[in-house]
């Protein structure tokens, strides 16, 4: 259909609801930058229909879950990204019961932290922060595998694999969150410690699963954190040692670079929380305002600029060319 247009950067297909999406229908666009199909149903996927298109940028699907059919594209849409609907729901509850309880909070300090609501708000707080870690995890050892063997054949995880991979993230996550409901179930719950419902004891560093909250977040994010950046320190060395000896593909190592100031960016938010909770199991005196400054600073700023570092920004209008 399109044979004579190999000049074609932007293609918009959508709406068409009998319009079936083939290899052949997209064979020849090489040039093609920006592709939308969106409210069609692709049924009938093959694993190289959009291999050819080498230059694209932008694609828009009816379903998120199409984005897995073209992993090095770098923007596809409807984006999203469960880990911070979580924690918009768990930010969402806060600001509200901080509006409900503004200045008489003192009186119903106890209510809400033993109430039902706040174990509620801290389980999708600490699922989202988990899954958001074990995903970036996941990723970086997929692109490790991808980038850093040159002499193999690159492949990027399959669909079926990916799907299974990020189920097993999310069930991590949610039996991580889980637990703690499970085993502290009096007045005084895991993440009813203090007033936000997050579990990071830092303020009172041996209250109720102090030896769980120092696991989760220093030693399972702290290893997290640890296992990316070797993982891309790798992938650096593998792109300096094959960038003159072998064909690189541009888009894998664009993306390696934008993936790699996304962990930055979550790893600079993780570290002063980190700081925070070691500090306070050597009882180093801080004088009381500013550890409570400093508190809930690193809480907003590890739960708010993580959202920001992993999230899809809108299409402007450079983007849609």
């Amino acid at each position: 259909m399109f044979f004579n247009n190999k000049n074609l950067q932007k293609l918009n297909l959508g709406g068409n609801n009998f319009l079936v999406v083939s290899k052949n229908l997209l064979l020849h666009l090489i040039s093609l930058r920006s592709l939308n199909l969106e409210g069609i149903d692709i049924d009938n996927y093959n694993a190289t229909m959009f291999s050819l298109l080498i230059n694209l940028e932008f694609i828009y699907f009816k379903r998120f879950k199409y984005c897995m059919y073209v992993p090095n594209v770098p923007k596809c849409y409807p984006s999203t990204d469960g880990s911070d609907l979580l924690m918009g729901f768990y930010l969402l509850i806060i600001g509200c019961q901080d509006l409900r309880y503004k200045g008489i909070f003192i009186t119903h300090a106890r209510e809400w932290m033993s109430s039902w609501l706040c174990t509620t708000a801290g389980v999708l707080a600490m699922t989202s922060s988990e899954v958001t870690v074990l995903l970036l995890f996941l990723i970086s050892a997929e692109r490790y595998l991808l980038i850093a063997a040159p002499l193999r054949r690159k492949k990027t995880l399959k669909p079926r694999v990916a799907f299974l991979s990020v189920s097993a993230v999310w069930m991590i996550g949610l039996i991580i969150s889980s637990l703690p409901v499970l085993n502290w179930r009096d007045s005084s719950r895991f993440y009813g410690t203090n007033t936000f419902c997050f579990p990071l004891h830092i303020d009172e560093p041996y209250r109720i699963g102090w030896h769980y909250s120092t696991f989760i977040f220093i030693g399972l994010n702290s290893l997290g954190m640890l296992a990316i950046g070797f993982l891309y320190y790798g992938v650096l060395l593998s792109i300096n040692k094959t960038r003159r000896e072998t064909t690189l593909n541009v888009r894998d190592t664009e993306f390696v670079m934008r993936f790699f100031f996304i962990v930055l960016t979550n790893a600079c938010c993780w570290v002063p929380v980190i700081i925070l909770k070691v500090l306070a199991f050597l009882r180093i005196e801080l004088s009381e305002e500013p550890m409570t400054l400093k508190v809930r600073l690193s809480r907003a700023i590890s739960m708010i600029s993580r959202q920001q570092a992993i999230y899809e920004p809108p299409r402007t209008q450079e983007e849609e060319l």
